[in-house]
């Protein structure tokens, strides 16, 4: 049997280059994916941040719409006669031709 010589491989240059290219590719596109990632995070809890804030307001909403209820039942025309409100003698009403594409048709 014959052995075979080990000759070292040699690099070609257009191979350098593919390889570093190959890694710098590999390289970006990690960095790419971690940002990604990271602001996914970040929406996340920013959404929830603002899933909280918007169900504190719908709380308080619902809180000031049971006080709005509670004093539209309190108010009776006794009680506005008694605080100086009285009846309007003569109605008028306000007339104006309406603006945009309606008016233009003559549909109001």
């Amino acid at each position: 049997m014959r052995l075979a010589s080990k000759k070292p491989k040699t690099i070609s240059r257009r191979q350098k280059g593919a390889a570093w290219l190959l890694l710098s590719a590999l390289f970006s596109v990690s960095l790419f994916y971690g940002y990604v990632g990271y602001e996914t995070a970040l929406n996340a809890v920013e959404l929830r941040e603002r899933a909280g804030r918007a169900q504190a307001a719908a709380s308080v909403l619902s809180e000031l719409e049971t006080n709005y209820l509670s004093a539209k039942r309190a108010i009776t025309l006794s009680l506005a006669y008694r605080d100086g409100f009285v009846d309007a003698r003569f109605v008028t009403f306000i007339t104006r031709k309406a603006l945009g594409a309606l008016a233009a048709r003559n549909e109001i």
